[in-house]
């Protein structure tokens, strides 16, 4: 008789010293990879186990995992008898009883295994059921996540923080070891082992559907010593991802060409987080402009290859206008132009999405004509060259209808944004685009006066990001903030503080105290309580907006202008005059400077430090601020009548 002689192990249940010692995501991972290690050195060995289930696995009071009971294993793929009693009937497989389950028959109850060590419980019940039952019943058995069931648990932070794309990965990995069909699991325990590591290392999983978005936040979580993790170095990094996503996409010789493609890209990368430190390590204290001026510095030295240099300007353009600082951003996308203008023809696509870019870029700089100049360039190329529905064309549209709400042109922005929205309603992938035009027909609803629509408007908005992305995105504190403005219009100013509060705290947690939407949400609270005559709880609040808004935008800048336009306003209201025309004269400065013409925004500041000059006994200073501020909002005023009249 054969029979083999094993070691005795003491040792616990490794879904009870899980819960027992409470332990973390990557501790209870950890004990998994090494279950997977045993399993796949018995596979190696040609041995099935066909009985993984918790209580043959036992953890020493070492950490030690040790894989037992090989009762009944074998070296063959024989299927185990249907009425065979001594099988643990909720790990089987759905196989098990009728065909063969083999080493991918293992790979499900390791699959069933990681879930019950992750939640406490299976994501399904086999109760009451035969062997030869599983193949019919398993594939309609309800199912649940790993991260439905920690999310609805008493105590949700039982496995630590746990971010939503390590949810979704984690969700992917059970799944897939735990697939109903044999061709759809892990081909292996070391294949499922190297997903787990990857997981946990923070890079992308081989199985997982590798989109742009997925590969940039993997490299960011990777790398955080040496990014500032904010959108802004997401942003540039998923640019980064997103350029070469579509070079590998269009390559003809695909396969020939992805492992170069893959290392420059990589190599790019690091140079530009790490600072090209080498055995150094990342810097410390690499800041994003930083981290840009070594992109910008990369990027010219790739002469040799126009193409991606017209790719990283064009990219490194859109991300120093997100910081504000406009004069690179303006450099670097003509560049872009150029260069594609130079290599496909000005009527190709490339050039069609550095003049969307350079549309953007111009409302920003308050250069509306040209905006809509570029803006229409752009649709025209892309209605050309592509379906009228394509997500491109409605995109280019919708930056196109945000030039001429700026042009006040808002009839001309509705008729559009009216047909993009028909155009993505109802299309799941356009979900995401369908929030920013809603987002455009907002502003063009406010400007034409339609507050109680432009509200309503929000609101869809705000259901569709919280649906999309939960109630803690920055999309979703974006439409807080136009609650805040609505609250604001309506004269409640306390619900607009209200609202402003809870952007701040979803800004806050995302990306730290310093970031330009932190100091966006402190001036909006600051402005509602100092109109709610409490200045003096508003003034600190105010400094912090200034302070932040300085860190994050040029001095010279619209956001500073109107933060500084807010603090003056504080001041006078607590009575210090003083405080006050200093800080009026601080946004007069970055007025004139960005607005030499004048405009109305620099109109209102001038009138608000003329109220203060009247307080302070300066009346011919008062008088001459009351008439440059009439004649500039004079002039807006006419150029609104005169762009809404038919």
């Amino acid at each position: 008789m054969a029979y083999s002689a094993m070691e005795y192990v003491q040792g616990q249940i490794v879904t009870s010293y899980c819960s027992e010692q409470a332990l973390s995501l990557r501790a209870r991972l950890e004990l998994f990879l090494q279950a997977c290690g045993a399993v796949q050195a018995a596979h190696g060995a040609g041995i099935i186990h066909r009985d993984i289930k918790p209580s043959n696995i036992l953890v020493r009071a070492d950490g030690v995992v040790k894989l037992l009971n090989f009762g009944i294993s074998d070296r063959n793929d024989a299927p185990i008898q249907a009425d065979a009693h001594f099988v643990s009937l909720p790990y089987a497989p759905p196989e098990h009883g009728t065909e063969s389950a083999g080493v991918r028959g293992d790979i499900y109850s390791l699959g069933l295994l990681l879930f019950e060590m992750l939640t406490g419980q299976l994501p399904f019940r086999t109760e009451g059921l035969r062997p030869n039952e599983l193949k019919d019943a398993i594939p309609h058995a309800p199912r649940v996540s790993v991260s439905s069931v920690s999310q609805a648990s008493s105590s949700p932070h039982s496995l630590g923080s746990v971010s939503s794309i390590e949810w979704r990965e984690i969700d992917h990995i059970c799944a897939s070891a735990a697939a109903v069909d044999p061709e759809c699991r892990y081909v292996t325990a070391e294949a499922l082992k190297r997903d787990i590591r990857l997981h946990i290392d923070r890079r992308p999983l081989d199985t997982f559907t590798r989109s742009w978005t997925y590969i940039a936040r993997r490299f960011v979580a990777r790398n955080r010593k040496a990014v500032l993790f904010t959108p802004l170095s997401l942003l540039s990094v998923a640019l980064l991802i997103t350029i070469y996503t579509m070079r590998l996409r269009d390559s003809r010789d695909e396969a020939g060409n992805e492992a170069l493609r893959a290392e420059r890209v990589e190599t790019f990368l690091e140079k530009m987080f790490e600072g090209g430190g080498g055995d150094a390590g990342p810097q410390k204290d690499l800041k994003v402009l930083t981290l840009l001026d070594t992109g910008v510095r990369q990027a010219r030295a790739l002469s040799n290859d126009p193409r991606l240099q017209a790719d990283l300007y064009n990219m490194l353009g859109g991300v120093y206008q997100s910081i504000g600082d406009y004069e690179h951003a303006g450099d670097l996308l003509q560049n872009a132009l150029d260069e594609r203008d130079h290599l496909f023809g000005p009527d190709s696509r490339e050039a069609s999405e550095t003049l969307v870019a350079l549309s953007r870029l111009r409302g920003s700089q308050q250069r509306f004509p040209e905006a809509v100049r570029y803006g229409e360039q752009s649709v025209a190329i892309d209605s050309r060259k592509l379906p009228v529905d394509h997500p491109d064309t409605l995109r280019a549209e919708t930056v196109l209808a945000d030039a001429y709400i700026n042009e006040k042109q808002d009839s001309r922005a509705m008729s559009i944004l009216n047909n993009v929205e028909r155009a993505e309603t109802g299309r799941p992938a356009l979900l995401q685009d369908l929030s920013i035009t809603l987002g455009e027909i907002v502003i063009a609803q406010q400007d034409l006066g339609h507050l109680d629509e432009a509200e309503a408007t929000n609101q869809q908005a705000l259901f569709i990001d919280r649906k999309l992305f939960g109630p803690t995105h920055p999309d979703v504190a974006a439409d807080l903030m136009n609650e805040a403005e609505f609250a604001e219009d309506r004269n409640d100013l306390a619900a607009s503080a209200e609202f402003g509060r809870q952007a701040l705290d979803i800004y806050q947690a995302w990306y730290g105290p310093d970031h330009f939407e932190v100091g966006a949400a402190l001036s909006k609270i600051g402005w509602s309580l100092a109109h709610q005559g409490k200045a003096q709880e508003a003034i600190p609040i105010l400094q912090r907006a200034v302070g932040i808004r300085e860190k994050n935008f040029p001095i010279q800048s619209t956001p500073v202008a109107n933060t500084l336009n807010a603090l003056a306003g504080a001041y006078a209201a607590a009575g210090d005059l003083k405080q006050a025309a200093k800080a009026y004269a601080q946004a007069i400065n970055i007025g004139r400077a960005l607005a030499p013409q004048g405009n109305w925004n620099y109109g209102v500041i001038l009138h608000n430090a003329g109220v203060v000059q009247v307080e302070s006994g300066n009346y011919l200073l008062a008088e001459s601020m009351f008439r440059q501020a009439l004649t500039y909002e004079r002039h807006d005023c006419r150029q609104m009548i005169f762009d809404s009249a038919p």
